[in-house]
């Protein structure tokens, strides 16, 4: 498991470093100071949100579709019935 660490000193040019979860904390030198690295969470690729986002308003949107077709009773006709 890795820890992403990311230096607030804004013209720091390893914004970006990777360790070992075991890495209690990362320090840089800028300017004779040291300055602490915060630890952050990667975020997940925008593709796997949109996916999820996708299949959450699909259901939404079948359930609203169910819904406006049924009667008061909550029931609705087959769709696929030759009438």
């Amino acid at each position: 498991m890795k820890t992403y660490w990311t230096c607030l000193y804004p013209r720091c040019t390893h914004k970006n470093e990777t360790t070992s979860h075991l890495v209690d904390g990362l320090r840089h030198l800028h300017n004779g100071s040291f300055y602490e690295l915060t630890p952050f969470k990667k975020e997940k690729k925008s593709a796997n949100n949109i996916k999820i986002l996708k299949s959450e308003v699909w259901d939404l949107f079948s359930e609203w579709v169910r819904r406006s077709a049924s009667d008061e009773d909550g029931y609705c006709g087959c769709v696929t019935e030759r009438q």
